[in-house]
């Protein structure tokens, strides 16, 4: 939870203000997966093809937590050569065993901004545009802007200049 984290570290209140340098790490790039993946298969004698270990990452959208636990449970799915079967049991082993957080995390939402949800899964750019407001029943200009601060601060969507990202890759499959 990055806001929680950033709360702990800058408010004046809080026990760990300025206790230290803060750094928020990006996502790995995909280059250093494939090697990475690779590898980890080869020292226990199994096998994965790169381009298989490209597709792990990608699906994870190089997110280092997700991308790790995808490649352990394909592993695990693997006896001597990873398959994309492998692949696919292993994410459909992690979104079932995902499912009651990400419904927790929806059921916490109101219903236009899991239509602002949606409209970001369609990967939707102009949210206050008049045609994606009226198709996703998003509201006003305003409600755009309130749900998605809502949902930026819930740490579900990540705001960047130019896109806007769900925080959680997994969640984002779930979702869709």
């Amino acid at each position: 939870k990055r806001h929680m984290m950033l709360d702990i570290f800058n408010k004046t209140e809080a026990p760990f203000y300025r206790f230290g340098s803060l750094l928020i790490l990006d996502r790995i790039d995909l280059e250093h997966w494939e090697e990475f993946i690779t590898k980890l298969f080869e020292k226990t004698n199994k096998k994965i093809s790169k381009e298989l270990a490209v597709e792990i990452a990608n699906l994870m959208k190089n997110h280092p937590h997700y991308v790790q636990q995808l490649a352990h449970f394909t592993w695990t799915y693997t006896d001597k050569s990873a398959s994309r079967e492998a692949i696919q049991n292993a994410l459909e082993f992690m979104l079932n065993s995902n499912s009651p957080l990400f419904i927790k995390i929806i059921e916490d939402l109101s219903v236009t901004q899991i239509n602002l949800l949606k409209a970001i899964s369609k990967g939707e750019k102009q949210l206050t545009s008049h045609e994606v407001m009226i198709n996703y029943s998003l509201g006003t200009p305003r409600n755009v802007f309130k749900n998605k601060a809502i949902l930026e601060g819930k740490d579900v969507i990540d705001v960047k200049p130019d896109e806007l990202l769900f925080i959680d890759p997994l969640f984002e499959i779930w979702f869709k």
